[in-house]
């Protein structure tokens, strides 16, 4: 699957990215495309893309990963406060206010809440109260190691209370892919509603997209660990 396009004048995040996909794909299902029987092809007005030159390749028996030109990763990064905080960033406005959100689980290293615009029949976040950006932070170290690790089991605990009987399945998105610069974990008991949302939580390879829990804990696991 190839997405195209010209120039980045909105500094688009790659979130939106994933939804407008997701969007021209529900597009091909409603009204069709050209197709020479190996690869649909959408042209950009189809979608609410801002781009000219924009068009969409999608093999039809490869409909996973992907080869993005020119792409944008502009981030807001705000200000840091006290404590390693982000005046900027949603995440750790919760954690100041924790009032302000439903909370499925608190403790003093995490804190686990609904996702706001859920992708499966369950679909929880799991982030640290310290502002860490991305996975590409952590490091082969036995605090980073043992954090991401305490979040998948509180991940895995809510599921297991909530939905047993479901797949669930956990992981990370990798910039420029993440839609908020704080760490936070997806908790999915499947499926995925409606199942387009799928797309958004694949892997893209050496380009990022999703990476399994488990894979980014092997990534992560110090070579000497201790945890």
């Amino acid at each position: 699957m190839a997405i195209v396009f010209d120039d980045n004048p909105l500094g688009i995040s790659g979130e939106w990215v994933l939804s407008e996909l997701e969007y021209a794909l529900t597009r091909i299902r409603a009204h069709g495309s050209s197709s020479d029987g190996a690869s649909w092809t959408v042209p950009g007005q189809l979608s609410h893309w801002p781009y000219p030159n924009f068009e969409i390749e999608i093999p039809v028996f490869e409909f996973v990963g992907a080869a993005i030109s020119k792409f944008p990763n502009v981030k807001n990064q705000g200000e840091e406060m006290a404590g390693g905080a982000n005046q900027a960033c949603i995440f750790c406005q919760i954690v100041r206010n924790p009032s302000s959100t439903r909370l499925l689980h608190t403790d003093e290293k995490v804190i686990a809440f609904q996702d706001i615009k859920p992708s499966a029949q369950r679909h929880y976040l799991v982030i640290p109260k310290e502002h860490i950006p991305t996975v590409n932070d952590l490091q082969r170290r036995d605090e980073d190691y043992s954090l991401v690790r305490h979040m998948l089991s509180v991940g895995q605990e809510l599921l297991q209370k909530d939905a047993p009987q479901s797949t669930h399945r956990f992981g990370f998105h990798q910039p420029p892919f993440n839609s908020v610069d704080h760490l936070h974990l997806h908790c999915f008991a499947l499926p995925f509603v409606p199942r387009w949302k799928a797309i958004k939580y694949k892997s893209l390879g050496p380009l990022g997209g999703f990476i399994e829990a488990e894979t980014l804990l092997e990534k992560i696991k110090p070579l000497l660990s201790k945890v």
